[in-house]
């Protein structure tokens, strides 16, 4: 169960974060990291577990009111497990932190990085980004609902990424064989809520 809930913890950790161009030809909407929220869920053969990260910083970039960029950090040493009592709950997260998934002491943040933003239906957009886990960068495309107004931008969308694909191999069927019920699906999902407000003081140049 260990192995799985921290796949689930790196999928939080990217979304945890975006980044854009354009930067000083616009304004900065700063995330508030006590509204923001990142919720992580990874699943084995046996189940699942669950929990959230915390953004440590991050911002959009907006200019009269269409959004252009963004980029975001997450804070791997704030991952919980919140399915679990303390004790298993613990256990848990510090099989997370280790080098087994994250390497948290290594690797302290995850980041995410938009290149891309397509807009679709409504409030509907396509988001295409730069995911970084363990120092390690691959592009990452997924939906997000955006609102935007002149003194608050909300987001809230679900990314699904690889975690081989940043070197967290633990309890992968690609990689090892005779896992029965330990096998940890590949895929980790997370589900975020960033809510931004324009920041008075500064502008989108100002380095995050």
């Amino acid at each position: 169960m260990t192995k799985l809930v921290t796949l689930l913890a790196i999928a939080l950790v990217s979304l945890n974060s975006f980044a854009g161009g354009k930067e000083g030809k616009g304004d900065a909407y700063k995330v508030n990291t006590t509204e923001s929220e990142i919720i992580w869920k990874g699943k084995k053969v046996s189940g699942e577990h669950f929990g959230k990260l915390k953004f440590s910083k991050g911002l959009f970039e907006a200019h009269g009111g269409d959004l252009f960029g963004g980029r975001f950090e997450a804070d791997m040493n704030s991952i919980t497990c919140d399915d679990l009592g303390k004790e298993y709950g613990d256990k848990l997260v510090g099989h997370l932190k280790s080098k087994d998934f994250f390497d948290v002491e290594n690797h302290q943040y995850a980041s995410v990085e938009i290149t891309n933003i397509q807009p679709e239906e409504g409030n509907q957009f396509t988001l295409e980004a730069n995911l970084t886990i363990k120092g390690i960068t691959s592009q990452v495309v997924f939906p997000a609902e955006i609102f935007t107004t002149s003194k608050k931008i909300v987001a809230r969308g679900e990314m699904v990424f690889d975690r081989t694909v940043y070197d967290i191999k633990y309890g992968s069927g690609k990689f090892f064989e005779g896992l029965g019920d330990r096998m940890i699906d590949d895929e980790v999902a997370i589900k975020f809520v960033i809510v931004a407000e324009k920041d008075q003081e500064d502008h989108s140049g100002h380095n995050h």
